[in-house]
C-alpha cells in the first residue's frame, strides 16, 4: 500500500526549530511583511530557508511568472537569463 501523506499539521508539529537564532533572521519590518505573517512562516519552517534564500544560491520562480511565460509561447532558459521579475522574494513567500 501507498504511503499515507502527512498533513501541514502533521508537519507542523515535527518541524525542527530554525538552525539560526532568532537575531539573525530577519525581522518582519526588514522584510515589510507583518508580525503574524513571519511568525507563521517560521511555524511551519520557513525560517530554515531563510539562509539559503538570503545567500543567493537559490531563488523561487513565481508561478504567475511561469504560467504568463509559457502563455506567450517562452521557455525557461538558465536563471542569469530571466528577468528579476521572474523571481519571488523573502517577502513573497
Amino acid at each position: 500500500p501507498a504511503a499515507a501523506i502527512p498533513s501541514a499539521a502533521d508537519l507542523a508539529e515535527t518541524a525542527a526549530p530554525p538552525t539560526q537564532p532568532a537575531a539573525a533572521l530577519p525581522s518582519a519590518a526588514d522584510l515589510g511583511v507583518s508580525e503574524e505573517k513571519l511568525e507563521r512562516w517560521r511555524e511551519l519552517g520557513g525560517g530554515d530557508l531563510e539562509p539559503v534564500l538570503a545567500s543567493g544560491a537559490v531563488a523561487v520562480l513565481g508561478a504567475q511568472w511561469i504560467i504568463s511565460h509559457a502563455e506567450a509561447g517562452g521557455v525557461l532558459t538558465h536563471r542569469q537569463s530571466l528577468p528579476k521579475e521572474a523571481f519571488l522574494s523573502f517577502a513573497d513567500l
